[in-house]
């Protein structure tokens, strides 16, 4: 049951769910029976007449019974042509008759409320949650290509980048505030371009837990494993903050991430890219103040 307003409400809308475990479909005659259910308490007043009514269960419903669902009004005829056989005597511990009263109320019921989730439809809609992983698994998950890192350094990656030309300014000795300032030096502008790149890498997986598995959060506690499990590495004393760097992300390649949920779909990039976004939030500083 879901109440769609609050107890305030003097006409309260609801709508019911009926959610049972058949050992095969859901039949035309059984479903027949819960329908009835409903006919009748309406009909007394137990309850109001809810404004959906949803039969859910794991084997879906037969097609004799989707055909009366898609039409209501074969619904309405066959409930009055079968109310003897299928709904007298399953609603209470005494038959209910059809009488001319409980007929006329059934005559100009809304029919169309009655409904039926089949099962596939069931787990598209609970793959849009985030326990569709901890009850089915790793889905099959074509994952795009990662994104390019833009020309200009952008704005969400002021602290890595930052960290970088600190990194670069200590192994040359001098001071750099820009890419510009180190281009001429093929080997230091190709480990900026290249840590750019795993950044964009890592932050591709980052939309893939957002925008497939709809939770950001499986991102960042993967960042949360990955400071953990590289906490001596980059905490290491007498490196400099190019062989931190380095040494964290060879460590990085290595780790072992378990049973997480993203751990199916990480690459090699993925992983040094980590190690930047774990920069680029302060979890880690390559140089020493």
């Amino acid at each position: 049951m879901v109440w769609l307003d609050p107890p305030s409400v003097a006409s309260r809308r609801w709508s019911l769910y009926q959610c049972k475990h058949y050992d095969s479909r859901l039949g035309a005659g059984a479903a027949a029976a819960e329908i009835g259910k409903v006919l009748y308490y309406a009909h007394i007043d137990d309850y109001s007449a809810p404004r959906e009514y949803w039969f859910v269960t794991h084997r879906g419903v037969t097609s004799d019974l989707q055909d009366l669902l898609d039409a209501p009004e074969k619904l309405r005829m066959y409930i009055l042509a079968n109310w003897n056989e299928r709904c007298a005597s399953k609603i209470s511990k005494e038959a209910i008759l059809l009488t001319n009263e409980l007929k006329a109320h059934i005559s100009s019921f809304d029919f169309s409320i009655f409904r039926a989730k089949q099962p596939l439809a069931l787990i598209s809609e609970h793959a849009q949650t985030r326990y569709h992983l901890t009850v089915f698994g790793a889905p099959l998950i074509e994952r795009p290509p990662p994104p390019t890192p833009p020309s200009v350094v952008g704005a969400g990656e002021t602290e890595y980048v930052s960290q970088l030309y600190r990194v670069i300014g200590e192994a040359l000795g001098k001071a750099v505030s820009e890419a510009q300032d180190f281009a001429s030096d093929t080997a230091y502008a190709r480990l900026f371009n290249r840590s750019r790149i795993t950044f964009y890498c890592a932050e591709g997986l980052k939309e893939l837990a957002r925008d497939q598995m709809a939770d950001k959060t499986y991102f960042d506690t993967l960042l949360d494993e990955f400071e953990n499990g590289l906490f001596h590495e980059y905490t290491a004393h007498g490196l400099t903050g190019l062989q931190r760097l380095t040494s964290t992300i060879k460590a990085a390649q290595a780790l072992q991430l378990g049973g997480h949920v993203l751990a199916l779909h990480i690459l090699a990039n993925d992983r040094e890219g980590m190690c930047h976004q774990m920069a680029n939030e302060k979890r880690v500083i390559w140089c020493n103040p």
